[in-house]
């Protein structure tokens, strides 16, 4: 008698046991970074856009064009999101500012449908993964194919001011350069390019990012930068310093203007447009005129 009471009592807990896991599993699996959804993709990230439109339909641009692209998203957390970006398509600029949709699965599969403006003018989708945390999020065009597109994307703040952007930063610059070629009066008679300079590009050096202050802070005046870079055009190597200014806005969107030499092409001026993330720590810029081609890249922190 004193067996069965212990076997059924044992029956007892282990059905209790059962329901106890069963109920704990879920739970067990979100905190383990499982479970996502679409309040974890929320708020302010910055964006770059890098890859090649191959043989993409009904984009109007040389094929294959290489595509470089900085930008600024902003998710509500219930699946909307808007978008302010720059960039070009192997030359030809654009402004491209877009609404979208997007879905989070529990699994941290999102997806975004993006209604592109021109030069694409129709509905693009994008898919990949994203962090649990929702700090990051890296995904690539699937609708339409023929494109190799990518987009990485990191939390910035939602707000800024000098003091995110000082210090030593070290540079990594990528891209193409198009040779010379007016484009035909679609696109407004527009020269892009180079011939001196035309080819693979890279840049890497290191930066420094002096706020203003005191008077000058007061009366709005832009910030400094000082710089030792090396570029590739090609192949052909030009190392430099230069120096420049730049300025910062509240929603953590960067311009940086300055003149330096372009290796066989001599001096010219550039700019750069850009949107500081990571809590200061990473600047993700697409560098203009956009019209010399698809070249972005970041500046990381080093040390402030």
């Amino acid at each position: 008698m004193q067996f069965k009471r212990s076997l059924a009592k044992a029956r007892g807990m282990s059905v209790c046991t059962v329901m106890v896991l069963a109920a704990a599993l879920p739970l067990l699996a979100q905190q383990g970074g499982t479970a996502c959804n679409l309040g974890t993709f929320k708020g302010v990230y910055s964006l770059i856009v890098t890859g090649q439109i191959v043989n993409e339909p009904s984009v109007p641009i040389p094929q294959p064009a290489p595509v470089s692209r900085a930008g600024r998203a902003v998710a509500d957390g219930n699946g909307n999101i808007t978008f302010e970006q720059r960039g070009s398509y192997f030359g030809i600029p654009s402004a491209e500012d877009a609404t979208g949709t997007y879905t989070v699965t529990p699994d941290c599969i999102i997806t975004f449908i993006i209604n592109a403006p021109p030069p694409v003018s129709f509905p693009v989708t994008f898919r990949g993964t994203m962090m649990a945390s929702g700090d990051s999020a890296t995904i690539m065009q699937v609708d339409p194919d023929g494109t190799t597109v990518k987009v990485n994307s990191k939390r910035a703040q939602n707000a800024c001011t000098f003091d995110d952007l000082k210090g030593t930063y070290m540079l990594d610059l990528k891209g193409a350069i198009p040779p010379k070629l007016v484009l035909p009066p679609d696109f407004g008679s527009l020269e892009i390019g180079n011939d001196l300079i035309a080819g693979d590009y890279q840049e890497l050096g290191v930066l420094t990012f002096a706020p203003p202050t005191g008077a000058d802070l007061t009366a709005g005046k832009p910030g400094t930068i000082t710089a030792k870079t090396t570029a590739s055009y090609n192949g052909a190597l030009d190392t430099e310093s230069w120096s420049g200014t730049y300025t910062i806005d509240k929603d953590c969107r960067v311009n940086a203007s300055f003149s330096r030499n372009a290796g066989a092409a001599g001096n010219l001026d550039f700019t750069w447009w850009g949107v500081l993330a990571d809590q200061g720590r990473d600047l993700r810029i697409v560098q203009e005129p956009l019209t010399l081609g698809a070249i972005d890249g970041d500046a990381y922190l080093s040390s402030r």
